[in-house]
C-alpha cells in the first residue's frame, strides 16, 4: 500500500469502521435522530449535528488545498448553522459519507511528487495535510462519543 493510499484508507477506516482508535463515526452515528443530533448536552460545546457538518467543511477545505486555492474558512463557515427534521440530518450523514470518499479518492490520486510541496497560504507541506485529515475526524468523532454519553 503506498502512502497515499495509507491515508485514504485510514480516513475511510475512521468513517465506516475497522479503525484501531474505538467506534468509527458511522457506528457513532448510527442511533444518532436529529432531536439528539441538534442539542447542546454540554454548555459551550458543538452539537454532534454541528460537528458532522464541520467535518464535512474541512474535507472539502482539504481538497481545495490540494487544487492549489489558499483557503481558510471563517468561524461561522466552518461550523455552519443546523436546522431542520429526521430527512436534514439524513442527508447530513449522507453527505459526511460521500465526503469521506471524495477526498479518500481525491487523496489517492494526488501526485506523489507534491508530497513535500507547501500547502497555498500554510507553513506546512501537503504530506502534514493529508495525514492530518484523518486525525481531524478520529478527534471529532471522540467528541461525539463523548456528547452521546452526555445525552442520557
Amino acid at each position: 500500500m503506498t502512502e497515499l493510499e495509507q491515508f485514504a484508507d485510514t480516513l475511510k477506516r475512521g468513517f465506516d469502521g475497522n479503525s484501531w482508535q474505538g467506534r468509527s463515526l458511522s457506528e457513532l452515528l448510527t442511533d444518532i435522530g436529529p432531536e439528539q443530533a441538534i442539542v447542546h448536552p454540554v454548555a459551550q460545546a458543538h452539537s454532534i449535528w454541528e460537528i458532522v457538518l464541520h467535518i464535512r467543511v474541512w474535507h472539502e477545505v482539504v481538497r481545495r488545498r490540494m487544487a492549489g486555492q489558499s483557503v481558510q474558512p471563517s468561524d461561522t463557515e466552518s461550523f455552519p448553522e443546523c436546522a431542520g427534521g429526521a430527512s436534514e440530518w439524513q442527508r447530513a450523514v449522507e453527505a459526511l459519507r460521500q465526503s469521506t470518499y471524495e477526498t479518500a479518492t481525491a487523496i489517492c490520486h494526488f501526485p506523489v511528487a507534491r508530497l513535500e510541496d507547501r500547502v497555498p497560504g500554510k507553513n506546512y507541506a501537503y504530506r502534514h495535510l493529508l495525514s492530518g485529515i484523518a486525525t481531524h475526524d478520529d478527534y471529532h468523532a471522540g467528541q461525539i462519543a463523548l456528547l452521546k454519553k452526555a445525552l442520557v
